[in-house]
């Protein structure tokens, strides 16, 4: 069966644009929701209209139906494991995302709390369709319960369905027409990881690995998520970035890529800025060779096409008003963009100790997450202009931080990450041989030596998200299951826990409530 990649690159905008949909008619006055509406279908038109299977550096790839099969069965047990649906032992994250679930499902649109003062403000994107399922069960039945199971059993079909996506575009992009690489590239995604444990090790912090901890801390302030760590934590602004990551990838020309960077704007402004920046380096790419070729106009008919400025349009301004009006945003506590305060209180301290203890975690960090992959990566290919902004990009967003925390570093990178990730497995994945060329494993590694060292990296990285794994199923058989798929009551609603990274506070006076939100 030949998959088109124009076919995949249509169905990954719908399934991105879908929830939008919902968002705008279920958090908008009617006026905003149809004329957004409206503009959104228009750009799906263009785009649709406007999309060809020459688009893509890969065009297609050739999967049996049995391959197609087991590639949904992985994504399906992938998204299951990673505690989607509520079904088995979930990591501490969920908490919030179960209760944000609920309150979609639960309350009416808009969701608010604290007796109305506070709404929620999030990224709540991926979540809009299971939400409906279990609304509407919930609405017919009365039972908050029966419509937490249907949304719970709604959203681990719709995240399967994304991940799928996700497994067939890496397969696509690291096609080499060998049904055998298949399977080896779903694996390379899957297990792809920093080497975290050598991190651990050198911090001697052995419990993180024997409690099967979350061992992606021991840089102290930094953290580059695996994919499988993406997954089990934050899927609900992983899963369609990731899709449109990968077609942005895929892309020759530019007509097209505003609509897919602009798409991952509402499911997370963090991966979004790593999109962007993306999208920013093949414009800057494009540009510089259309300068050299004196197709400056080209280049300039190309961004500026019908679907990326309407989609733009449609995306964009709403989206900028929802969350601007979040508490974290809107208040002035000093937690807004700035340079992250583990290297700036040093300097302001002249804490001379404290900067050599940043310095050493830095530059250790970036040399076991990414640095020894970019080194594999070099000894084969060139590196291009758009790999080198993004290595750049990653050097620099662990620099920063927005809030309190290192949210900003940990999914701004995302985008990034999967481009070297998918860079790196193109790599490794052209070094396979021949079946049988050299008649053993140890002949085959020995001739190809770099092969050898790719292997023996990922395989040392591949330890962190075997940790999430091991974690989370040895906490599924030894807890009762009743508490696995119970709902609980301290739990069930986000106004019974901390949530000012969630909601907007005195929502009334922000421009979002004022002219585009459902009264």
């Amino acid at each position: 069966m030949k998959i088109g990649y124009r076919n995949l690159k249509i169905f990954a905008v719908l399934y991105a644009v879908l929830p939008i949909a919902i968002f705008f008619f279920g958090y908008l006055n009617i006026v905003s929701a149809v004329i957004l509406t409206a503009i959104s279908i228009a750009a799906v038109y263009f785009f649709i209209k406007n999309s060809s299977h020459r688009d893509g550096n890969f065009m297609s790839v050739t999967l049996t139906k049995r391959q197609l099969i087991v590639l949904a069965l992985i994504a399906f047990i992938w998204c299951l494991m990673s505690g989607q649906g509520s079904f088995v032992h979930q990591s501490e994250d969920h908490m919030w995302r179960n209760a944000i679930f609920r309150d979609l499902i639960t309350h009416e649109w808009p969701v608010t709390y604290d007796d109305g003062t506070s709404m929620l403000s999030y990224y709540i994107a991926h979540w809009m369709l299971p939400a409906v399922m279990g609304k509407l069960v919930f609405t017919l039945s009365g039972s908050a319960f029966a419509g937490y199971i249907t949304g719970n059993i709604a959203l681990l079909l719709w995240s399967s369905l994304g991940c799928f996506v996700v497994l067939v575009l890496v397969t696509m992009i690291t096609n080499t027409g060998k049904k055998q690489h298949i399977f080896f590239a779903v694996a390379l995604f899957i297990f792809f990881s920093g080497l975290d444990i050598i991190g651990i090790l050198y911090k001697k912090n052995l419990n993180a690995i024997n409690n099967s901890m979350h061992i992606e801390w021991w840089a102290k302030w930094f953290q580059f998520s695996s994919n499988t760590t993406q997954l089990y934590w934050v899927y609900n602004q992983v899963i369609v970035p990731w899709i449109l990551t990968l077609c942005i990838m895929n892309e020759k020309r530019l007509k097209n890529i505003a609509v897919l960077g602009i798409l991952a704007f509402p499911y997370g402004p963090f991966p979004f800025v790593g999109i962007f920046l993306i999208c920013l380096f093949k414009a800057l790419s494009a540009f510089i060779k259309a300068v050299k070729t004196h197709k400056v106009s080209d280049f300039f008919k190309d961004i500026l096409s019908a679907q990326n400025i309407v989609m733009l349009i449609a995306i964009v301004p709403i989206y900028i008003f929802y969350y601007t009006s979040n508490a974290i945003v809107s208040s002035d506590t000093g937690a807004g963009f700035r340079m992250t305060d583990s290297l700036t209180k040093p300097i302001a301290k002249a804490d001379l100790k404290g900067l050599l203890s940043f310095l050493e975690n830095y530059i250790l960090f970036m040399f076991l997450e990414l640095y020894i992959y970019i080194l594999i990566i070099h000894r084969r290919k060139k590196l291009d202009f758009v790999l080198k902004c993004v290595i750049i990009s990653l050097f620099i967003i662990p620099l920063y931080q927005m809030g309190k925390s290192s949210d900003f570093a940990m999914r701004a990178s995302i985008p990034g990450l999967l481009y070297v990730c998918v860079t790196f497995m193109q790599t490794v994945i052209k070094e396979l041989p021949e079946w049988g060329e050299y008649g053993s494993l140890s002949s085959c590694l020995s001739h190809k030596r770099l092969l050898s060292a790719a292997l023996i990296i990922f395989m040392i990285g591949s330890v962190t998200p075997c940790t999430e794994i091991k974690r989370e199923f040895l906490k599924t058989i030894s807890t009762p299951y009743s508490e696995i798929i119970g709902y609980s009551a301290d739990k069930e609603s986000l106004q019974n826990m901390s949530k000012n990274n969630f909601i907007a506070k005195d929502y009334q006076q922000s421009v979002f409530y004022k002219y585009f939100c459902k009264k």
